[in-house]
């Protein structure tokens, strides 16, 4: 769980500092959320578990229209920070092994 978090927070945070607009409030928990999701449905994809990509997809859209929230829409809102974070997830659980051995 730290583990992912923390490549959430750091990848997902540095991407959206770097490239994410200026007048947007940036990077909060919203973030780290999309950065689960996609870890769950990824990590379900590369262990060969359709029920969990199904499930974590399910959850994801009950979280308010999830990936609604990985375009632009509402002004103010960094959607930036949602889509690093949610490429985050992604990477967390392609890269599961590494991370632990990085932070641990």
């Amino acid at each position: 769980f730290w583990v992912v978090t923390l490549a959430i927070v750091l990848i997902g945070g540095l991407a959206e500092l770097l490239l994410g607009s200026p007048n947007t409030v940036s990077y909060g928990a919203s973030g780290v959320v999309f950065g689960y999701v996609a870890f769950l449905i990824a990590q379900g994809y590369l262990e060969g578990k359709p029920l969990l990509v199904i499930g974590s997809s399910a959850i994801g859209g009950l979280y308010g229209f999830t990936l609604r929230g990985l375009f632009p829409g509402e002004t103010g809102i960094s959607w930036q920070g949602h889509l690093f974070g949610f490429l985050a997830g992604m990477l967390a659980a392609s890269y599961l092994d590494t991370f632990r051995n990085l932070f641990l």
